[in-house]
């Protein structure tokens, strides 16, 4: 637990010293440094390692079309591992790529999309969404893609556009996300609005997982995800503690932009976080809506810093919230996926 607070500390560190004038570049260097590394040099951390290593290592002399038939409902992450594995046959290495193309995006998106970047950095990781790419690594990949998409929404359509058309073809649960997000632009939240609307979500979760067009949604992605329509047990209580947790950070984003005239564009990332409690909320009674969580929580590292960029004595604000994020974070490490404690290669 001590070491991802570490990390979220170091590479909010590291960005600050980015952030000085003189020293810009180093933000391409230093604070990835950390986390590429850190992510490249586990062994054995995350319940999907080494099903991504066997995966790996199973594809060393199958063709393309073979290699597709293993995952064909995500040619674009099967593609990736067969071309990273012509080129070598070193897992770790493999790890690396899958690490630089998680992280690089994040970064790039944070710098283009946040007034608050190294805040915005040390919410990647304090938040969960670092911890969980060394889990979920194929829908880690596609957040953050769908991350940078949102970045350049209106200023280079072409690229928002390839970017959300990418991530389905990296983990076949990105197409519901890519659909949300397309249902919720324009939306905006309020705070009156949003407490409706959670309540809506846990009262009536389970009925909203059996609309037929979900449900035909979801079973279109795979037997597998058809399979998750059956399970009704809800989510344990960490899905509780998370859901008490971003409902809060969500409120305090629409409460300190809810006088704003500069909100428009920045609208969009508070609604996709409040998205995410929504789901979350879900959650509680049938737990595969956290499933696809992330895909929107992600979308609170620029929300939050655009809603306190602006308020008075805004470094006391951004100290609070960072301290109720690293309990957050030591919180969702400790039950999450088998990330703990750190094992280095």
């Amino acid at each position: 637990m001590t070491t991802y607070v570490a990390v979220a500390l170091v590479t909010a560190l590291l960005g600050y010293i980015s952030s000085l004038r003189t020293l810009r570049l180093l933000w391409w260097i230093a604070p990835a440094a950390v986390l590429v590394l850190f992510s490249a040099n586990r062994y054995g951390i995350g319940t999907d390692f080494f099903l991504y290593q066997n995966y790996f290592e199973r594809v060393g002399t199958s063709s393309l079309g073979d290699t597709l038939s293993l995952i064909p409902q995500e040619p674009g992450f099967v593609l990736l591992t067969w071309a990273t594995r012509r080129l070598t046959s070193d897992p770790h290495l493999y790890f690396l790529v899958l690490a630089i193309l998680t992280v690089f995006p994040v970064l790039i998106a944070i710098r283009k999309a946040s007034p608050l970047p190294v805040f915005s950095l040390f919410l990647y990781v304090a938040l969960g969404f670092y911890p969980r790419s060394l889990n979920t690594a194929r829908q880690s990949l596609a957040a953050s893609v769908l991350l940078l998409a949102e970045a350049y929404r209106y200023e280079r359509k072409w690229l928002w556009a390839t970017l959300t058309v990418v991530a389905p073809f990296i983990h076949v649960s990105a197409l519901i996300a890519v659909v949300g997000l397309f249902a919720l632009k324009g939306a905006r939240v309020g705070t009156l609005a949003f407490p409706i609307a959670l309540a809506t979500a846990l009262i009536a979760g389970a009925t909203l997982i059996s609309f037929p067009a979900l449900r035909d949604l979801i079973a279109g992605l795979g037997p597998r995800y058809e399979a998750y329509l059956g399970l009704t047990e809800g989510g344990e209580i960490g899905t509780a503690l998370r859901l008490a947790a971003v409902s809060s950070l969500v409120f305090l984003c629409l409460f300190l932009v809810r006088t704003r005239t500069d909100r428009v564009r920045n609208d969009r990332y508070t609604t996709f976080f409040s998205a995410s409690a929504l789901l979350l909320a879900i959650g509680l009674v049938n737990a595969q809506a956290v499933r696809v969580e992330e895909y929107f929580g992600i979308f609170g590292i620029i929300a939050l810093p655009c809603a306190v960029e602006q308020v008075k004595n805004r470094n006391l604000l951004v100290a609070a919230i960072s301290a109720v994020a690293l309990a957050y974070l030591a919180m969702y490490v400790s039950a999450y996926g088998g990330v703990v404690p750190y094992v280095a290669r």
